[in-house]
């Protein structure tokens, strides 16, 4: 029979997009790798390594927040399909840990999960440049396309039709331009990596 658990394994899919589902599997072994049978039952396991989005999302697993206990049942040393789901909201590539408070997936570096989070579709667009011009001159524009938990929308990219708004035509009839467009007719942008810029 395996000895008594020693330590935790955490394995799930190793990509993800954020606010999406990702089943997680914790498996108790012994000292010599062996599924520890013997640990079965709920175990109260805290969930490290994956950091808040940009808006503050916080990851979960089993809708409790990384850092605090979540009740996980395991069965002959496995975790029971679906006890730990996890929802990682940050764009990023980090370990994804987990400790019942004296056994831990932190034996060695094969028993966390190497977990790489990719952003969700584009929600919002933020345009930046300088605050302050003088009529007539020339503004270099940046507009960035953010997921609905603040990552960078990495996946917008190629020709986006874009339609600018907000300025008032001159008191002479000049109308405000980007790229030569007038504001209000769509202008082609395009984007890279979510970035996109313009005059």
């Amino acid at each position: 029979n395996a000895a008594a658990a020693d330590h935790l394994k955490v394995t799930g899919t190793a990509s993800m997009t954020a606010g999406a589902n990702n089943e997680l599997t914790v498996t108790a072994h012994d000292l010599y790798g062996n599924t520890a049978t013997s640990y079965t039952g709920a175990k109260n396991l805290t969930f490290s390594g994956l950091a808040n989005s940009p808006n503050g999302n916080v990851p979960s697993v089993e809708g409790t927040n990384f850092g605090s206990a979540t009740s996980v049942t395991f069965t002959s040393g496995v975790s029971n399909a679906t006890a730990a789901t996890l929802i990682a909201y940050k764009a990023e590539t980090a370990s994804v840990d987990v400790s019942d408070g004296t056994i831990t997936s932190a034996f060695d570096a094969t028993h966390d999960l190497d977990l790489t989070v990719n952003a969700a579709t584009a929600s919002v667009l933020k345009i930046t440049g300088t605050a302050t011009q003088t009529a007539g001159t020339t503004n270099e524009l940046t507009i960035t396309a953010y997921d609905t938990f603040g990552n960078t929308a990495t996946g917008y990219s190629g020709s986006k039709t874009l339609t600018f708004s907000g300025l008032a035509t001159s008191p002479d009839g000049n109308v405000p331009t980007v790229e030569g467009t007038n504001f209000g007719t769509g202008l082609s942008v395009t984007f890279t990596s979510g970035v996109g810029t313009a005059t």
